[in-house]
């Protein structure tokens, strides 16, 4: 049965090895470690745990996804009338076709319930809170 969880301290080696699934993905950056994470998404100021939600299947980790804020347009600080998912990672066997988009739905959710008026899809400037680096290069592509 899936549950579905916001993130916990403990959890980077489950991300990393969701992320392997997509390695030879054009544009994901490979191999990721636990200080990469560390840097460019867990350290950021505003990053928010619940906003990254984890799908598990007893216990085994089957999906993530990932939704922030898009930044004023000084970039002083959050915009939260703009929200957007920036990344969603999910197993591809059959038994999980419904998972991406019921990740989606819950990333949805906490957006709205955190004051989103507008949602995005893939992060690209200003909209692009997180896994610049780590996805699409130097800048944030919106979805490869």
């Amino acid at each position: 049965m899936l549950q579905y969880r916001a993130f916990r301290n403990t959890d980077p080696p489950r991300l990393v090895e969701l992320w392997k699934l997509h390695g030879q993905q054009r544009g994901v950056v490979q191999p990721l470690t636990h200080a990469l994470l560390e840097r460019l998404i867990f350290a950021k100021p505003y990053f928010e745990r619940e906003g990254l939600i984890l799908a598990l299947d007893d216990g085994h980790p089957v999906g993530f996804v990932h939704a922030g804020f898009g930044a004023t347009r000084d970039g002083s600080s959050l915009e939260r009338e703009w929200g957007v998912t920036c990344m969603l990672i999910a197993r591809q066997e059959p038994q999980y076709a419904a998972l991406p988009g019921e990740l989606l739905k819950r990333a949805e959710e906490y957006l709205r319930q955190h004051g989103a008026l507008v949602l995005y899809g893939g992060g690209i400037h200003p909209l692009n809170p997180f896994y610049v680096g780590l996805y699409g290069g130097s800048e944030a592509p919106g979805v490869l």
